[in-house]
């Protein structure tokens, strides 16, 4: 039976708290790459049958080195990245519908620490309900500030969920989401964001377990202490 879903890794993160020239996808953590952790969740899910790469152009030599040395057998291709990730989203996207691949599942490199088990979880929901993100529930009060500290709004403790990736959808959605985004000239922080504009729906799938996004040293030393226990 043909698997659900093709995986796009977006394998270009921004050094945020690490400097200026430092990929985080490329740092080492544990044995590997932080990249090739996830690329290995993608490896190893059942519901995935193959994965796309998406790179900044003077990253690609290091990354098929990186890939070649640690293995992926999904892997069909590396692509470098366009003008923009919207723009580099959607050549990619729009190339997999040769393949006539239903489903995508899109990720960020610098997310190691998710499992087979999420990434099947995302593609789950988002065949009953178009699309899906892995997403992490917000216990405490969530606090607006619109300018400097003053609190403008607070949210209801409990009902506000930060999204992470994993995301899957529905090739055909995604499409044509990311399409409307691109006249509209949208900012987009993530393909999610595109779904309000052709009135698609995102569903929730609740992290089991902490989803670490690597934007610094203190987030690699907590993914390397998860890693270990």
């Amino acid at each position: 039976m043909m698997a659900s879903a093709w995986g796009l890794i977006i394998a270009s993160g921004k050094p945020e708290d690490f400097g200026e020239g430092v990929d985080p996808s490329f740092l080492t953590l544990g044995s590997k790459p932080v990249l090739m952790h996830a690329l290995a969740a993608f490896e190893k899910c059942p519901d995935i049958e193959g994965v796309v790469l998406l790179a900044a152009k003077d990253r690609v030599d290091s990354l098929r080195a990186m890939v070649q040395m640690f293995g992926c057998a999904k892997l069909k291709r590396i692509v470098p990245m366009g003008a923009s990730r919207l723009a580099s989203v959607l050549s990619v996207i729009k190339d997999l519908q040769g393949e006539k691949v239903p489903m995508l599942t899109i990720h960020e490199g610098i997310r190691p620490m998710v499992t087979p088990e999420e990434i099947s979880e995302t593609i789950k929901a988002a065949k009953k309900y178009g699309a899906a993100a892995l997403c992490d529930r917000q216990h405490d009060p969530i606090r607006y500030t619109e300018k400097g500290s003053k609190v403008v709004e607070t949210t209801q403790s409990g009902v506000a969920w930060s999204c992470r990736s994993p995301q899957t959808f529905k090739l055909d959605l995604l499409i044509k989401a990311l399409d409307a985004a691109q006249k509209k000239k949208a900012v987009l922080r993530d393909e999610a964001d595109a779904l309000p504009l052709v009135k698609g729906e995102l569903h929730v799938v609740a992290a089991t377990r902490p989803v670490v996004r690597i934007s610094g040293p203190r987030d690699l030393v907590l993914a390397d202490y998860l890693l270990r226990h």
